[in-house]
């Protein structure tokens, strides 16, 4: 689901917070109301490392703005999911439609904003590089067959893709492609197998209450549709930095497991010999659904933890927080590498705990964090 000024291994998807967040920077409601209730009027965006300027028309993105002007500004997504987008707002101020973006949560302090989601409120200087030409592959859409939905659980639908040879895709395990909304919104899912020969895509989509999108993958999509999407994006997945890898825990929750089978598919491809152990989180027995089929490969130890298993359950296995559950069995992390994936109140949680409480060196946390964007809209201003 690939980020920029992100902890190291950090990444957001639908995806995430662990930094503070824009929403700290609220400008004042009046503010606001004054801002939204002006007569609609083109507004200009300075980059400030160049001096040029563009034109943004009353509710276009900045970064669409840009592009329609042939000014060629960093991003991959165009979502709001991976950060590569991100500017500094210098002066002036930003909104977003709703909510701020996933990713909004990953910058690194409250004056940047996330260019292909942010709307400008007035005049706005910005400090972004500027790209020499278009980013090569970041804009190509292609086009997916539905081959097979299956509901392993009430709340999950596995949706496997096929594009045609010629829109087949190389990614790495660990990296999520965008599916496209109707009204060409980008919704991120991780890949959740190795690469196939066939080019097929597994996609572990979780229904989000009152979701427009994943509402209609549970509900209406159907074998054989189409869809599009983009991608590869992300930089999640097992580091290759190190001759002799470290044991690594795998840390998951719900349907946070999809990256990390796809990368336990092709360590086991590879016959990769390294120490894995995987725990899985989830409050009930039907969000761990793809748990014998996880629990039957050779190369990890699986630990399924629930955190709230109601008496239905009948569950006798480990039972509270997750990444607690790591730390009851593993004291000390300094020895391993840490890979989670789940809401980022698992991943921050689980990073803040391991590195101050069980000697895990931060560098050594690598996470792909996802949340469902709420409903408040959110302003960026800069400092001052």
């Amino acid at each position: 689901m690939v980020l920029l000024g992100l902890r190291p291994g950090i990444m957001a998807r639908g995806r995430a917070k662990t930094m503070p967040t824009v929403a700290q920077a609220v400008a004042p409601k009046a503010v606001q109301n004054q801002a939204q209730k002006a007569a609609p009027r083109a507004v200009h965006v300075t980059l400030g490392r160049t001096g040029k300027s563009f034109a943004v028309n009353p509710g276009e993105a900045i970064l669409d703005a840009a592009l329609r002007q042939e000014i060629w500004l960093p991003h991959a997504c165009r979502g709001g999911t991976c950060g590569s987008c991100k500017a500094i707002v210098v002066s002036g101020a930003v909104t977003y439609d709703g909510a701020a973006p996933a990713a909004a949560g990953q910058t690194a302090s409250p004056t940047e904003a996330l260019l292909c989601c942010a709307k400008a409120l007035g005049d706005v200087t910005l400090d972004v590089a500027e790209l020499a030409a278009r980013p090569i592959g970041t804009m190509y859409r292609r086009p997916a067959r539905v081959l097979d939905i299956r509901k392993p659980s009430r709340d999950v639908a596995i949706v496997t893709l096929k594009p045609p040879p010629n829109a087949a895709i190389r990614f790495r395990p660990g990296q999520y492609i965008c599916l496209i909304g109707d009204d060409g919104r980008l919704h991120p899912f991780s890949i959740a197998n190795a690469q196939r020969a066939d080019g097929t895509l597994d996609l572990h989509i979780g229904r989000v209450p009152n979701g427009r999108f994943t509402g209609h993958v549970h509900e209406r999509m159907r074998p054989r549709d189409i869809v599009r999407f983009e991608g590869p994006f992300g930089e999640f997945g097992f580091s290759d930095t190190a001759d002799a890898p470290r044991p690594a825990i795998l840390l998951a929750g719900g349907t946070g497991i999809a990256p990390i089978k796809a990368m336990l598919e092709a360590a086991e491809q590879a016959s990769i010999n390294r120490d894995l152990h995987l725990y899985w989180g989830s409050r009930r027995r039907e969000g761990l659904y793809a748990l014998d089929e996880i629990a039957a490969k050779p190369l990890v130890g699986v630990t399924p933890v629930l955190s709230e298993p109601p008496a239905s359950d009948a569950w006798r296995g480990r039972t509270g927080l997750v990444h607690r559950a790591v730390m009851e069995d593993f004291p000390d992390l300094s020895p391993f590498d840490i890979y989670a994936c789940g809401s980022p109140g698992l991943t921050d949680a689980a990073f803040l705990d391991f590195t101050r409480h069980a000697g895990l060196p931060p560098d050594r946390f690598f996470a792909d964090a996802f949340h469902n964007a709420g409903t408040v809209p959110h302003v960026v201003s800069a400092a001052g």
